[in-house]
């Protein structure tokens, strides 16, 4: 199973100005650092708790259909297609009749009612889906907040770190905010 973002969302959870505003910083030297530390702090978020923050659009590829299927981002929006590929390699749509969506426990689920035959490949189906929380305004102040904090840290040991992009965040005292948004992988 492979989860690909296809369209990413539209707006950061926290922008440069709250992170700045948050840690206190009012020069503008240090912006793209604070950018790649608010990216940072972000992506961990959402790959720690197994949800997308902001809507985005994605691709869930699978070599074949699995009755209640989980969708492994939280917060889905709307299942967008289910598709196929027949015999022939052409992909299908599967009518919405098909299948529906449903959560249980903070999952999200794929039931469907009938199961078409496929072809035997890598990327026999592939469930287009919408997840996020939707807007900026509806991610929790909790999440913010873990962001802003860790944007802050981040930021005051900034000499210790030589690249935020390829930086792990360490677990510290404040991650149980965001435990409770937390999603068991699967």
């Amino acid at each position: 199973m492979q989860t690909i973002q296809t369209v990413a969302p539209a707006t950061p959870i926290v922008t440069l100005e709250e992170a700045k505003l948050f840690a206190i910083i009012d020069i503008d030297d240090d912006d793209t650092i604070i950018q790649t530390m608010i990216d940072t702090a972000s992506n961990y978020v959402e790959q720690y708790t197994n949800r997308q923050m902001i809507n985005a659009t994605f691709e869930l590829i699978n070599d074949s259909f699995i009755q209640d299927m989980v969708i492994p981002k939280g917060k889905i929006q709307s299942i967008v297609s289910v598709e196929y590929m027949d015999e022939n390699e052409v992909y299908q749509t599967l009518p919405t009749t098909e299948y529906y969506l449903y959560g249980e426990y903070d999952r999200y689920k794929i039931h469907f009612n009938d199961i078409p035959s496929h072809k035997e490949d890598m990327r026999a189906v592939k469930i287009t889906f919408i997840a996020g929380y939707g807007t900026v305004d509806d991610v929790p102040a909790g999440i913010k907040s873990y962001i802003k904090i860790k944007v802050k840290d981040l930021y005051e040991y900034r000499d210790l770190i030589e690249d935020f992009n390829k930086f792990v965040m360490p677990k510290s005292h404040i991650d149980c905010l965001l435990n409770m948004y937390r999603i068991q992988p699967i």
